[in-house]
């Protein structure tokens, strides 16, 4: 997944008019392309031209695991600088809910939790957050499937990266993007509250969980 902002910068560095922005967009969003020569709806010359300035991906798979009985799969992913993502997809009662990190590791701390005794190490853009959602709509796509809902629940404390982990809420649910319903994306936090407060006077339609513990 590549910020809208980034397509839209390097489209009109290439003196293209602003609505090729919006078709590398859907096609990275909607159509799940990987490869933008898989663009057929721009000129093979852009094509090349885009090929040779940005990459569609952010993280790279390293490892999936798949549980006995097929209803749950982690997937282990490397950010371009080597920091490890995982991320996992839950097939249960007609849903495929996607479960993704919003950081690598986490400064919270929880005694129980592995990211917390990873420390925080950093967050990740809202490019990264999104990427996994992206890899395994893909998958779901050869059976005929799609995403249905998301949690961001996994590595990290999504409140610590608000503003990334709202902007990848956005492209989520945007309906020229992915079209993921609002009320389908959960965003969790151990209850920060300056945050908490922010996210409601912003007025999001995401569903807020706060994650209550011992």
């Amino acid at each position: 997944m590549l910020d809208p902002a980034v397509i839209a910068a390097t489209l009109a560095e290439l003196g293209e008019p602003a609505y090729r922005a919006r078709q590398v967009y859907e096609a990275l969003t909607r159509g799940l392309v990987t490869d933008f020569d898989a663009v057929t709806t721009l000129p093979l010359a852009l094509r090349r031209s885009l090929r040779a300035r940005l990459s569609p991906l952010s993280l790279t798979e390293r490892e999936t695991r798949v549980a006995p009985d097929g209803t749950a799969r982690k997937t282990l992913f490397a950010t371009a600088d080597g920091h490890p993502v995982e991320a996992v997809l839950m097939q249960v009662a007609g849903r495929a809910t996607v479960c993704v990190s919003t950081q690598v590791g986490c400064a919270v701390g929880c005694p129980f939790c592995a990211s917390g005794r990873l420390g925080l190490r950093r967050g990740l853009t809202a490019e990264e957050i999104v990427d996994p959602v992206l890899h395994f709509a893909r998958l779901l796509r050869e059976d005929g499937r799609h995403v249905t809902n998301v949690v961001l629940m996994g590595m990290g404390e999504p409140f610590h990266n608000y503003d990334h982990v709202i902007r990848a809420a956005q492209v989520l649910s945007d309906p020229n993007g992915c079209r993921i319903a609002a009320e389908a994306i959960s965003i969790s936090t151990v209850g920060l509250v300056p945050e908490i407060e922010r996210y409601t006077a912003e007025g999001h339609r995401y569903r807020l969980v706060v994650s209550l513990t011992s």
